[in-house]
């Protein structure tokens, strides 16, 4: 399988197999895809042929290789016993997820982090900066009054699906210049299913 150059970070997990969800051994591969921070990340599922598997879902009337959307930096895949379908990434400066993968589902970014729970996460829309073009900006952490701003609960993404569970969300007092960014930068993932683990714990396992 090929992807096109780019300095982005891309195909940052792959899964290639008996696929759980289709109830059969049937070659398909799952895999997640990031585009850059910056961007809207997707899962992807394809036939093991490049094609597009025929129950993928419909997204703008488009049936394609994106399964899932929203995402910001997947970096782990992992399928649980009942087969259901795991993600794990990592927020920009704050909040990490796992998020359980379902057929057009949009996990949230760049509108939501974490939970949709208006704490140190806001959206800034730069390209929208009025009435100093995003050109003439200087990007970085202290944003301009001319950027348009936007808590979590003033959005209502279409298909939207809450993470499963988020890793270091702070205030919006948290000082990333003294205390440093939230986030442990979640990689790799696996559902953990051992009874070694009392019941009430969360299963999953990832290295940061």
């Amino acid at each position: 399988m090929r992807a096109a150059a780019t300095t982005a970070r891309i195909f940052s997990r792959f899964y290639c197999g008996a696929d759980p969800r289709a109830g059969a051994a049937d070659g398909r591969a799952t895999f997640g895809r990031s585009t850059g921070a910056g961007t809207r990340a997707r899962s992807s599922r394809v036939n093991v042929d490049g094609s597009i598997p025929a129950d993928n879902p419909v997204l703008n009337g488009v049936r394609s290789h994106v399964f899932s959307y929203g995402h910001r930096n997947p970096q782990g895949l992992a399928f649980g016993p009942d087969g259901r379908l795991y993600e794990s990434e990592h927020g920009q400066d704050t909040d990490d997820e796992v998020n359980r993968i379902e057929a057009g589902r949009n996990y949230g970014w760049p509108l939501i982090a974490g939970y949709k729970d208006d704490q140190y996460y806001t959206y800034a829309n730069w390209s929208a900066s009025a009435p100093t073009p995003c050109s003439s900006l200087d990007y970085g952490r202290n944003i301009p009054s001319t950027v348009p701003q936007t808590k979590e609960s003033g959005r209502e993404p279409r298909g939207f699906h809450a993470a499963v569970e988020t890793f270091f969300t702070v205030p919006s007092t948290h000082d990333t210049r003294a205390l440093g960014n939230a986030t442990a930068a979640l990689a790799g993932l696996d559902v953990y299913t051992s009874s070694a683990i009392p019941a009430g714990a969360r299963r999953f396992s990832s290295p940061a």
